[in-house]
């Protein structure tokens, strides 16, 4: 976790645009916060506070059971299905964890 020297004071801050919000609105959804991020010059934190205050959430990738029971089977890196896949490796491991999935 940061500390107050470690975060930039308000003044340092850079200003979000309109130009940049509606930039977040279209492309956050479906291309995320590293993407969207590189993009605009920002860190992936900014972006993702951003997105979060603006109410503007990521689209979640639904995994039919077939790919659920291969995830669980396999002994594959998370990484590997996450790009196979297009989800993240959290989403990953919290399928083969049992925690979670959204089947199609």
């Amino acid at each position: 976790m940061r500390t107050l020297e470690e975060s930039p004071a308000p003044e340092l801050r850079k200003p979000w645009t309109t130009k940049e919000l509606a930039y977040v609105r279209e492309h956050y959804p479906s291309q995320g916060g590293e993407k969207v991020a590189a993009t605009l010059g920002r860190s992936v934190g900014a972006v993702c506070r951003f997105a979060s205050k603006y109410g503007i959430a990521k689209d979640h990738v639904r995994l039919d059971m077939g790919k659920v029971s291969e995830i669980r089977t396999s002994r594959e890196p998370a990484r590997v299905f996450a790009e196979r896949f297009g989800v993240s490796v959290t989403q990953i491991n919290r399928v083969r964890q049992g925690l979670a999935w959204r089947a199609a």
